[in-house]
């Protein structure tokens, strides 16, 4: 139920926001993933698509609004993680 939401919550998601702002380019968010550490394997297991796939997504070889707004997401909550252990 739990990945049903999730997914439901993506697509949502990747239609309200990422249609109408502009969340910065791809390699960005790559790059990102690499300093903050964000792990895309559990992403693409969670959204049922290949790492390899997801890695394209986000090098900008390939479009998936869906992709795109979960690995946003993740890196939106490292942040926070990192935030808590900064303010301890």
């Amino acid at each position: 139920v739990t990945s049903l939401f999730y997914l439901i919550f993506i697509q949502l998601y990747s239609t309200l926001y990422l249609t109408h702002y502009n969340i910065g380019e791809n390699m960005e968010m790559k790059q990102l993933c690499k300093e903050l550490q964000v792990k895309l394997q559990p992403i693409a297991d969670e959204l049922g698509y290949s790492l390899p796939y997801v890695t394209m997504v986000l090098k900008g070889k390939r479009s998936n609004n869906i992709i795109t707004s979960a690995v946003y997401l993740a890196i939106e909550e490292r942040k926070k993680e990192l935030r808590k252990i900064v303010n301890n």
